[in-house]
């Protein structure tokens, strides 16, 4: 019997060919299911979506793992040129990315129409 993955994601694609959205649901932790999830970012990015828009409305809890895939997503949006916009982040998921200094750095909107449209108008 196969384990449920702690994150599970949708990926979305937008009329955009530059923006990806990932909706997670779950836990985002540094198991096999988080570092699945940063490698098909990677790809969509290498691919030439370099703005990524992660909507965290269903993400209940993240470790220092799960933070360091947000950063590392952060980084490869940066490395070319492009951006991460963050979706309804829990009041938790927000102290811990403000912890780390990451909130400040990254976008963060309400919906993720929002967040699309904010790429369209920057």
């Amino acid at each position: 019997m196969s384990k449920r993955p702690l994150v599970e994601v949708e990926s979305t694609s937008l009329e955009d060919p530059a923006a990806g959205i990932f909706k997670l649901s779950g836990k985002l932790f540094g198991d096999q299911s988080g570092y699945d999830l940063l490698e098909k970012i990677r790809d969509e990015i290498k691919e030439g979506r370099t703005h990524i828009i992660l909507d965290l409305n269903k993400l209940t809890m993240a470790n220092s793992s799960g933070l360091g895939i947000i950063a590392s997503v952060f980084n490869g949006t940066k490395e070319v040129n492009g951006s991460l916009t963050l979706v309804g982040a829990s009041e938790m998921i927000q102290k811990l990315l403000k912890v780390i200094m990451l909130w400040d750095l990254v976008q963060h909107n309400d919906t993720v129409e929002g967040a699309h449209a904010a790429l369209k108008n920057p």
